[in-house]
């Protein structure tokens, strides 16, 4: 009987091994498949990385046309392209030359290399050979195109981005080969990032190729095992990575967890049954790691394990969702791209925080500072995205960029370190509707880019307008146009205060929409709908008319009081003037009284044009003010060139002021710039006590915003001065007084 339980128990046992060995090299591929996928995941970083510099290289040439080589060079310094990069070894600028033909000759009047031995042959003509291929194949499409370029004995890799007259991307083919300037450049190892991405696995290999464009090859690193797998993954783009590795040992002997079942199984063959239940012990356990390893790979693929935030696909998967949502009512998705720099560098600078933990709390404040239901993911690096759905009835895509903006605004505190820690961060926004996810993430990568290359403060950001369908464009012009007839839409009116005398010296009008279904439309909300129709004028119009009238009635009334009104860029052309002088004519309000305020962006576009304009409603008798002062597109040059009456402080300084001393030594250099130019300043966004008191020791002549009043219809105006001039609501409220000159 012992003899028999013996050879039941060696029996049992050798089954369990086999068993065991035949379940490990399907362990063994799921983790093989991952340890490919975080080699990949290495490679589509280094990538983005390359497309990131060279969108902020184009964004930077054309920001400032014809830099100079030590320009060119000191920049590609400041942002650390080759410590960021180690595969990259050139960076450049080349300029189509039309004159030499109908093809033209391409020259490179700029490039930086990590090492003089990577400068390319003088006389380079980079539109020949199969670098020029490359660069004529991305002039037509737009976008990145790869070519070979041999130097020194060495073959690299050549990213060529094209950029084009104008801001925007020409829509034809046709119109981006008649628009092309000339490419932005980025030369590459690839076989310096595979290395990178094969750190610790000794034994391995990797071979990255174009399948899209077989001329460009292919680009290998490690060692490919003789008797290995090979796991493929599609990088897209046409690029394609295969990881080679050892394989797994598939015998009872070669595997150590088989022998030992193996081994325990004889030791306790007088025990069958409790060999039979470990042997179901042992084959439950192979089919839980199996499917833990299934989990983990998913998990990998769409959640990011330093923040447990989503990846890119999980995102663009949550933004398609937002815009089938959004066209079935009437709200808007919105996108945001928040870019916290070189978080590496930061950390370094600290010693004892590392970047995963600054990404870890700034990820953590934005996700509870969002709605339930939006979504915040990390795509990579210091990157991180806000997708959220804007309603009509609520603050719009401002009040969201509001709440993100201050949470990135307050200071770390992080363990180990003795002060508070403050990150520069820059946001871009997209919204409104778009074909496909892509194109909106596409278009807040844009306005990031635009941010990343104008002078901003501590945040920045580009807001680009909505970019509705037809069919939505016509439906929304046809509301507005039946808004304007049946007076849905009215005016709100916030005090403006002389912060010295603490005197009412005018009113700030704004329009609303009182919309018969989704309530009351916000401002910003209003502003975006308006710029995606042809509403922008007739509206316009009637604001200038009804608040021109209201100010005539209250200075009949005894209150002859300022009445400020906004203009779009999209009103500034001819019949502005002749709108201005029918509203003036039409109410009797004296001329003196209406201030104009021009977004300080409308400047860039066609400032001749802008000037002439301006000089012609200044001739009314009208004073014009600079709206948005201080978020980085005016210089002195510009200041200098229009005539302003006023310079209106933009917000975000004033509250940055309140909080930063870095924020308010731009406010003292603002109010400086005023001084110089002998214009008096109005600080916007005045909701805090506290920013009114920094305005008013920094200087400022003028303030408006909550904290005199919250904003009022025209029919409220006798309580509203009531409380204004209540001497019992907790801070002296300001007298009235007459027009401020």
């Amino acid at each position: 009987m012992a003899a028999a339980v013996l050879l039941v128990g060696i029996a049992g046992a050798a089954l369990a091994g086999i068993v065991l060995a035949r379940t490990q090299p399907s362990s063994a591929r799921s983790q093989r498949s991952a340890a490919a996928l975080r080699v990949a995941s290495t490679v589509e970083r280094a990538g983005q990385g390359v497309l990131d510099l060279l969108t902020a290289e184009r964004a930077a040439v054309t920001a400032v046309p014809a830099p100079s080589p030590a320009a060119f060079a000191g920049w590609s310094v400041r942002l650390g392209a080759f410590a960021r990069l180690p595969g990259l070894v050139e960076l450049s600028e080349t300029v189509l030359d039309r004159s030499a033909g109908a093809a033209g000759s391409c020259r490179r009047p700029l490039v930086v290399t990590r090492t003089t031995a990577e400068l390319p042959p003088p006389g380079l003509d980079a539109c020949t050979g199969l670098l020029g291929l490359a660069a004529r194949a991305a002039a037509t499409s737009g976008r990145a195109a790869f070519g070979l370029l041999r130097i020194a004995g060495r073959t690299r890799l050549e990213v060529e981005l094209p950029f084009y007259r104008g801001a925007r991307l020409p829509a034809t083919p046709a119109a981006r080969r008649r628009d092309l300037l000339g490419w932005v450049g980025a030369g590459l190892t690839p076989q310096a990032t595979l290395r990178r991405a094969l750190a610790g696995q000794p034994a391995a290999g990797a071979v990255l190729a174009d399948r899209a464009d077989p001329l460009v090859g292919s680009f290998a690193a490690g060692r490919a095992p003789p008797a290995g797998t090979t796991v493929a993954i599609a990088l897209g783009d046409g690029w394609r990575l295969e990881v080679a590795e050892p394989a797994p040992p598939a015998t009872v002997l070669g595997s150590p967890a088989a022998l030992t079942v193996l081994l325990g199984g004889i030791a306790a063959s007088l025990l069958v049954a409790l060999l039979v239940f470990a042997l179901a012990t042992a084959r439950a356990e192979a089919r839980e790691a199996a499917r833990r390893h299934t989990d983990e790979l998913h998990h990998l693929a769409l959640v990011d394990d330093a923040t447990g935030l989503p990846r890119r696909a999980l995102v663009m998967d949550r933004v398609a969702q937002l815009l089938v949502r959004t066209r079935r009512s009437l709200t808007s998705p919105a996108l945001f791209l928040v870019d916290l720099g070189r978080l590496d560098q930061v950390a370094a600078e600290l010693g004892t925080t590392s970047a995963d933990e600054l990404l870890q709390t700034v990820a953590g404040r934005l996700s509870a500072a969002v709605r339930e239901g939006d979504t915040v993911g990390h795509l990579g690096g210091g990157e991180l995205v806000v997708v959220a759905e804007c309603s009509l009835a609520d603050e719009g895509a401002d009040a969201i960029l509001g709440r993100i903006r201050a949470t990135l605004s307050r200071p770390l505190d992080l363990p180990g370190q003795p002060r508070p820690v403050r990150l520069r961060a820059r946001i871009g926004m997209a919204v409104g509707d778009r074909a496909l996810p892509e194109q909106l993430l596409h278009d807040a990568d844009l306005a990031l880019s635009q941010a990343k290359a104008t002078a901003a403060g501590s945040i920045g950001f580009v807001r680009r307008p909505d970019d509705l369908g037809g069919a939505g464009r016509r439906q929304l012009g046809e509301e507005l146009a039946n808004a304007l007839a049946q007076s849905e839409l009215f005016l709100v009116y916030t005090p403006v205060v002389d912060l010295q005398r603490t005197r009412l010296v005018g009113l700030d009008a704004r329009p609303r929409w009182r919309h018969p279904a989704g309530g009351i439309v916000a401002e910003d909300a209003l502003r975006a709908h308006l710029d995606a129709t042809a509403m922008t004028g007739p509206v316009g119009a009637w604001v200038l008319r009804e608040a021109c009238a209201q100010a005539a009635r209250w200075a009949a009334l005894g209150h002859p009081l300022d009445v400020a009104v906004d203009l779009s860029h999209h009103q500034l052309d001819d019949d502005l003037v002749d709108t201005v002088a029918a509203a003036l004519s039409r109410s009797g309000l004296a001329r003196r009284h209406l201030l104009l305020d021009l977004p300080e962006s409308a400047l860039l576009e066609a400032p001749n044009a802008t000037s002439a304009l301006l000089r012609r409603l200044r001739s009314l008798g009208v004073r014009i003010a600079l709206d948005q002062f201080g978020t980085g597109y005016t210089s002195l040059a510009y200041l200098r060139q229009f005539t302003f009456d006023l310079l209106k402080i933009d917000a975000t300084v004033v509250a940055g002021a309140a909080r930063s001393e870095e924020a308010a030594a731009l406010l003292r250099r603002l109010v400086h710039l005023g001084r110089r130019l002998d214009l008096p300043m109005l600080a916007t966004g005045l909701d805090a006590d506290e920013a009114r008191v920094v305005a008013l020791e920094e200087g400022v002549e003028l303030g408006q915003g909550r904290c005199f009043g919250e904003p009022f219809e025209a029919a409220a105006f006798p309580e509203a001065l009531r409380h204004l001039l209540d001497p019992d609501s907790g801070r002296p409220g300001p007298a009235v007084a007459g027009p401020h000159r």
